[in-house]
């Protein structure tokens, strides 16, 4: 098709337009009394009998919409406002198919519609389709009517999306209510009951036919009335109740704890006129709380004899701590008494043993020698005992200071070896120093000699014969420290904790424990007196390492000297 042909075939639609036009506006205006229509079974020709302006104006102006439908279901002529309905122009109505414009679904309605209106007025609610898509629900009302001796139907459509929408809505909600599991039923202000879920009766034991229509004090407990009628007169007043909680009865006579929420219900105009209660049955809760609280109070009581127990066994405990203060204090004081009266003699009888082994009178007859070599051992072995404990009594009682200064460890190492080396020598054990000559610390001099004796003497007693024992350098930055190490007998790992513990002396079957016990607590304190720390590792049969820190500041430079 050429473009001069399109051209010329638009115009004609374009006059076709404006003749329907003026046709549609010549029936609104009561000046065109028949129209031909266009149908399936061919044109037909309804004359508008009556047609006068006054009746045509009512039409356009009804909120329905008019319709006028032959008898195959033409639309002969509708009213702008059934145009609107459809959300489609009044000319595309005009001579189409009333069943067009049905859902799908419902369009095998419209032909038993119209055979009821046959022979009397026929309703029906149809949804219709708009012209946008959506659906306009729409209740049909159909009578029959004549035109030129034709059978015709007159249509009123009343719209009633809205009230199918209100429908669907109270329809859910009503479904909600039914499946609710709590109760929920409407009064109105007389507290008369107007409906009635299943879960009210579940919850309160009457059906819905037992109790619609009674009033709502059949709910309450007899003596409790106060709540029942406040209730009532705030919802006079528009107010809402939220989650108040009180009691009700079953129709058992059994009483329950339930929470209740009260929303007051108004009409169109917004008019109270009844309420919506929602009871929830909240009495396993109330038990529960209940017992929460008497084990709450339970456990007070308890906490509170207990805590009087404790307090009185503190008490008692405080008074013990003090007695054995008293008692540490005093065996302190007894042993720094002690110590000082028995070194008195043994300083006498070591001065003489040692006047005795020089003969000064002259040569001693065997066995006389022996005998004085067995005192001067005796004496100096309990000598050194009784200094021990003079230290511990001394360090328990804070009396012992650590005077420090820089002084070479090699130097004090070889004071204390020209001691003990003689006790090695007699059993075969060598004694090896790896201390570097040029290295000096900050410390108490005469207490570090007495540590390096106390662990010295100590290896050197518990090596067996042709054993090795060395002590060398551990320190660590600036902490001066030192590790005395054998090839003893070892420790046992079960005494590794106890061995620096007072009057604790390490020993395996077969062997006799000598001395106090004390050495290696006096060492722990003094190391800590320095501030340092002293720890062991050993293994029976190969032997231990005793490794002792002076604390921070105790390493001098190399230079010291």
């Amino acid at each position: 098709m050429c473009k001069q042909e399109l051209s010329i075939e638009i115009e004609a639609l374009r006059q076709k337009l404006e003749e329907a036009e003026d046709t549609i506006r010549a029936i609104r205006m009561g000046q065109v009394d028949a129209v031909v229509v266009s149908a399936p079974k061919g044109e037909q020709v309804l004359i508008l009998k009556g047609a006068d302006e006054p009746y045509r104006i009512f039409l356009e102006t009804m909120n329905e919409g008019a319709v006028t439908v032959m008898a195959d279901g033409t639309i002969a002529y509708g009213n702008q406002r059934f145009a609107e309905m459809l959300r489609t122009p009044l000319e595309q109505v005009m001579g189409a198919p009333l069943e067009g414009f049905a859902a799908p679904e419902h369009r095998h309605r419209l032909q038993p519609l119209l055979a009821r209106a046959l022979t009397g007025k026929a309703d029906e609610e149809i949804p219709f389709l708009a012209g946008d898509g959506t659906t306009v629900w729409t209740k049909l009302s159909l009578s029959r009517t004549k035109l030129d001796h034709a059978p015709q139907f007159c249509l009123v459509a009343t719209d009633i999306t809205e009230r199918k929408k209100a429908e669907t809505l109270r329809a859910y909600l009503a479904e909600i209510v039914d499946s609710s599991d709590d109760a929920i039923f409407g009064r109105d202000l007389d507290g008369t009951i107007l409906s009635w879920n299943p879960g009210a009766e579940r919850l309160f034991g009457y059906s819905a036919g037992e109790i619609i229509g009674r009033s709502t004090s059949i709910l309450r407990p007899p003596d409790l009335t106060g709540d029942y009628f406040d209730i009532l007169r705030r919802i006079g007043r528009g107010e809402t109740i939220k989650h108040y909680e009180t009691e009700r009865v079953r129709k058992d006579g059994q009483r329950i704890q339930v929470s209740l929420t009260v929303t007051a219900l108004r009409d169109t105009h917004g008019h109270i006129e009844g309420a919506s209660t929602i009871a929830r049955d909240v009495t396993e809760r109330k038990l529960a709380e209940k017992e929460v609280l008497r084990l709450n109070q339970d456990l007070e009581r308890r906490v509170a004899e207990r805590t009087v127990q404790l307090e009185r066994t503190a008490a008692e405990l405080e008074e013990r701590n003090r007695e054995v203060e008293r008692m540490n204090r005093r065996k302190t004081d007894f042993l720094s008494r002690m110590s000082h009266e028995l070194r008195t003699p043994l300083n006498a009888i070591v001065g003489y043993s040692d006047l005795l082994s020089e003969q000064p009178a002259g040569p001693l007859p065997p066995p006389y020698p022996r005998f004085v070599a067995n005192i001067q051992e005796g004496a100096r072995h309990l000598l050194a005992m009784v200094n021990d404990l003079l230290d511990i009594s001394r360090i328990e009682a804070g009396r012992i200071d650590i005077n420090r200064e820089a002084f070479s460890p090699a130097g004090a190492l070889e004071e204390v070896l020209a001691v003990v080396a003689p006790l090695a020598r007699i059993k075969n054990i060598s004694i090896e120093s790896l201390i570097p000559d040029g290295m000096w610390i900050r410390a108490d001099r005469i207490r570090f000699k007495q540590v390096l004796y106390n662990l010295l003497s100590n290896a050197v007693k518990f090596t067996p014969e042709s054993g090795r024992v060395w002590i060398g350098d551990a320190s660590r930055e600036d902490a001066a420290g030192f590790c005395v190490g054998d090839t003893g007998i070892g420790i046992p790992e079960s005494e590794l904790e106890l061995v620096f513990d007072e009057f604790h002396q390490v020993g395996t079957a077969g062997t006799v424990k000598e001395g106090s016990g004390l050495g290696l607590s006096i060492t722990r304190r003094l190391v800590e007196l320095h501030g340092g720390t002293v720890a062991v590792e050993s293994t029976v049969g190969q032997g231990s390492r005793f490794t002792f820190s002076l604390g921070p500041g105790s390493l001098e430079p190399s230079n010291a000297a």
